[in-house]
């Protein structure tokens, strides 16, 4: 008895193996589609966060401008506020030594000597009789008075200053 000659053994098993490769496939082409599907939806999800990180950064520096912007416009206008306070003040006191120098220039004059007159008496009534009156300073016009231990001194500079702040309005027409 003779046997019929097998079939090789890769024979018998190409037909499983066809189909355990034929599922093999469509599994690893699951797997790869399932695969492919959540990294699409991975980069999506990273796409929309990355949106919205960028966009509240975007807020958060716009915030941050501002608020940087804000603090910069304080600086500057304290900043312009001093120079303008400055340059007024450099005017007024200008304006006070010119009047004051001007006022020792014509100490000689008629109106000068009333001034210091006047001044003269100015002190005396502060103090009292009997008192003795001292003219100084550029031009005599500086006064001072003693009499009975009390002593008044009336300067050119404290009326030209006294005068200057009587004129508030007129000298805030300086800066218009």
């Amino acid at each position: 008895m003779t046997r019929p000659p097998l079939m090789g053994d890769g024979e018998l098993l190409r037909p499983v193996q066809e189909a355990l490769l034929e599922r093999a496939r469509r599994s690893a082409e699951e797997i790869i589609g399932e695969g492919e599907a959540d990294a699409r939806r991975i980069v999506a999800d990273a796409r929309t966060e990355a949106d919205q990180v960028l966009v509240r950064a975007r807020e958060e520096g716009e915030t941050a401008a501002s608020r940087a912007a804000s603090a910069n416009l304080l600086v500057a206008r304290a900043e312009a506020r001093a120079l303008v306070l400055g340059a007024h003040r450099r005017v007024f006191d200008s304006l006070r030594q010119s009047a004051i120098h001007e006022l020792e220039e014509c100490s000689e004059t008629p109106d000068a000597r009333s001034l210091a007159d006047r001044m003269a008496a100015m002190a005396r009534q502060r103090v009292g009789e009997p008192a003795v009156v001292c003219r100084s300073g550029p031009g005599g016009l500086d006064v001072s008075a003693e009499a009975r231990g009390r002593r008044a001194v009336l300067r050119l500079a404290t009326l030209v200053d006294h005068e200057l702040g009587t004129m508030g309005p007129e000298l805030e027409g300086l800066w218009a």
